[in-house]
């Protein structure tokens, strides 16, 4: 008994130091240059807030852009779709007075709140799972304009069996003439457990981008039939990071082959 309980209080410990640092950082720390994201938004007032400095964002739209995140993550918590998107998430409303300054910190700390408690409240074993289920997103779900965002314009994908295909467009067409030809038929790919890897790619000590690679189960479920696992492959994918944003420029799917 002794053991058990000592093993659990170890367990939660990692949960408790994660969601405590990042209220550390969004509400009320000093780990980050001695203050905290709370504190500097209230301490300004609308015209601090909008005013532009070079061709840096504002305070108001950077405030924004955390809020905007913690809103779609928290739907997640609540069992919703992971539905924000890169492009969006800097569309702000136009701020032109005290108050509507204030609701946008009020939306802040509400959801800064309620993102700390979630966090906090998230299983021991659920921190090394997918945060979002890999049937709702992109590829999974013919989402193309989804997929497109995480893909570069000058994409290249090589294929063992389908060739090359350039570009987003040339990849959105290929889509649309194969898995998501049919809405009846669709086609889920999962990562095998355990094979999932990231190399970080860096100049000095800057992060340019990632090498990830693995194999994958591809399943069908025609008309809503249960899904059936029907073939693997293997997957190498460039990921760069440019601007804040990570977008595939090079992926390599091979070694497909039917499942027994």
């Amino acid at each position: 008994m002794v053991r058990g309980s000592t093993g659990s209080k170890k367990k939660m410990k990692k949960v408790n130091a994660l969601s405590s640092r990042l209220s550390e950082v969004l509400l009320n720390g000093r780990w980050i240059a001695n203050t905290n994201i709370k504190e500097q938004i209230e301490s300004v007032t609308w015209e601090q807030a909008i005013q532009k400095v070079g061709s840096l964002n504002t305070i108001a739209a950077l405030t924004y852009h955390i809020n905007y995140y913690l809103g779609g993550i928290i739907n997640v918590f609540k069992g919703g779709d992971l539905e924000i998107r890169d492009k969006y998430s800097f569309d702000l409303p136009p701020i032109r007075s005290e108050e509507n300054w204030r609701a946008l910190v009020a939306s802040y700390l509400a959801n800064a709140n309620t993102f700390i408690d979630c966090v906090g409240k998230i299983e021991e074993s659920k921190l090394s799972e997918p945060f979002v289920d890999e049937k709702r997103v992109g590829y999974n779900t013919c989402n193309l304009e989804l997929m497109s965002t995480q893909l570069m314009p000058d994409l290249k994908f090589y294929h063992d069996q389908g060739g090359i295909i350039e570009g987003v467009e040339g990849m959105k067409e290929a889509m649309k003439a194969n898995i998501c030809a049919d809405p009846k038929n669709k086609v889920l790919r999962e990562a095998v457990p355990g094979t999932f890897k990231i190399y970080l790619l860096k100049n000095g000590d800057e992060t340019y981008g990632a090498v990830a690679s693995g194999d994958h189960f591809f399943s069908n479920s025609y008309d809503g039939a249960p899904w059936h696992k029907n073939s693997t492959a293997k997957f190498t994918s460039l990921w760069l990071l440019k601007d804040g944003k990570w977008q595939m420029q090079t992926i390599f799917s091979f070694a497909h082959k039917d499942m027994e």
